[in-house]
């Protein structure tokens, strides 16, 4: 029961399978824009570095080029002419933490439009977070969860592991989350009337949002709640952390996310407020 999520399922490999590259990297292509539409999540294309970690390239293995490409020396490898193998790299061990993601809507639709929010339900996806700590970047790769059940070995899930610099923090997603739902409800709670420097009729206005993360799971939770908010932020009842970006619109554009455990079984809310201008 639940959302398995295989990302190249329907992907051949091209270890296995003799046909051409460019049909193979189609065929990826096709599964990631699918899983795009059905999940209707964005996907991060590289893994955000933490800028307070000093990066140091004399940590990268002596016999991978420090450029955009990296090249990695094996000795004593051998095949048979027009066979294909499998080579590994390296094996290391990392921490990792479960966190469920969700992104919510945009606050105003591309015209600059409120989008009146009615307790709607939101895609939440299971993730696996861990921070590159060997040293050396992760190159884009597929990614496979497996759980050690026993003396058996159990797939469960498959993604891609973006791009992730040495000391780079990444959480590709597992799945979607049936045990966990995230809603919210927004109220506007006063607009005021006035004109702006071009004569034209012009209202400020005032919305405070309620989101509910509700855990149906037995254990606590670590989440991370995402939402594009334009306009001028106000108060949130849990810490926020932001980025403000100012365009030719009307309202700056703040892309904010909150982090929060909540208990087995609880459900936490985040109440906050913002007034945004519209015509």
């Amino acid at each position: 029961m639940g959302y398995p999520s295989f990302l190249f399922e329907n992907s051949k490999s091209p270890l296995t399978d003799p046909q051409a590259l460019e049909s193979h990297l189609s065929g990826i292509l096709r599964s990631e824009d699918n899983r795009k539409k059905s999940y209707s999540a964005l996907t991060q294309n590289m893994a955000p570095m933490d800028l307070m970690e000093s990066y140091d390239p004399s940590a990268v293995p002596e016999d991978a080029n420090q450029e955009d490409l990296y090249f990695f020396k094996k000795t004593k490898v051998s095949s048979k002419k027009g066979s294909r193998m499998g080579v590994p790299i390296f094996e290391t061990k990392i921490n990792y933490k479960d966190i469920y993601k969700v992104t919510l809507p945009n606050n105003l639709d591309g015209n600059g439009y409120w989008m009146y929010q009615e307790r709607n339900k939101n895609v939440v996806m299971h993730c696996i977070e861990f921070k590159n700590e060997t040293g050396f970047p992760f190159t884009t790769g597929s990614l496979f969860f497996r759980k050690n059940d026993g003396n058996k070995l159990q797939f469960l899930a498959q993604d891609q592991l973006s791009y992730t610099a040495a000391g780079g923090t990444t959480s590709p997603q597992m799945t979607l989350s049936a045990d966990v739902t995230v809603i919210e409800k927004n109220t506007e709670t006063s607009r005021e009337e006035f004109r702006n420097k071009h004569n034209q009729l012009t209202y400020l206005v005032s919305v405070e949002s309620q989101i509910d993360i509700i855990n149906f799971k037995p254990e606590a939770i670590d989440t991370e709640v995402n939402k594009m908010v334009a306009g001028t932020l106000g108060k949130s009842s849990v810490k926020w952390n932001y980025e403000t970006r100012i365009t030719q619109d009307n309202n700056p554009q703040n892309q904010v996310s909150w982090k929060l455990n909540v208990a087995a079984g609880e459900t936490a809310s985040i109440v906050y407020s913002y007034q945004y201008l519209t015509r």
